[in-house]
């Protein structure tokens, strides 16, 4: 697990120059959208999840941060896991899973975060022009995203056994 933890920290480290970032500013290994959300326009599609989640059945208070929701919403399979991290502080994302599976995953919250951030302006251009917004609607909208579209995104979690060195 340790000589998992170094590659993934060194190619972490290598992304946040290649993107031109402040290492100190990121905790997360999903630095892309650790980036997005920093940013208000991203931050205000997150309004959308939360009607959704009722829809989906789900409570975002069970966890820590933002991007552990947002992982756990999109697979059944990493809220497990999340919520197995919680309890037994078993290994982080960074820790016990290799780059490709991370990176995969960063892009898949990624596209989530634009989709939100589009229906977002889409629903907001609908109220400027004094249409009626459903909020049934929306909500059944934002919950068959994640449902259908995020759960064929992210990667399916698989444990790398560490190599010893």
């Amino acid at each position: 697990m340790q000589m998992q933890m170094m590659m993934n920290m060194t190619c972490r480290a290598e992304l946040l120059m290649e993107l031109g970032l402040a290492s100190d500013l990121f905790e997360s290994a999903l630095v892309r959208t650790e980036e997005l959300l920093k940013k208000r326009r991203y931050q205000r599609g997150l309004r959308l999840v939360h009607g959704a989640c009722a829809t989906m059945e789900e409570r975002g208070e069970e966890y820590r941060g933002v991007i552990d929701f947002l992982v756990a919403l999109s697979s059944p399979q990493w809220k497990d896991i999340i919520q197995d991290y919680y309890v037994n502080e078993s290994g982080r994302l960074i820790q016990t899973y290799d780059w490709e599976t991370i990176e995969q995953m960063d892009h898949a919250i990624c596209a989530l975060l634009h989709g939100l951030e589009g229906l977002f302006r889409n629903r907001e251009e609908l109220e400027w022009a004094g249409e009626d917004v459903d909020d049934g609607f929306w909500d059944d909208t934002i919950a068959a995203l994640i449902r259908n579209q995020m759960m064929d995104l992210m990667p399916a979690p698989q444990i790398q056994v560490a190599i010893a060195a």
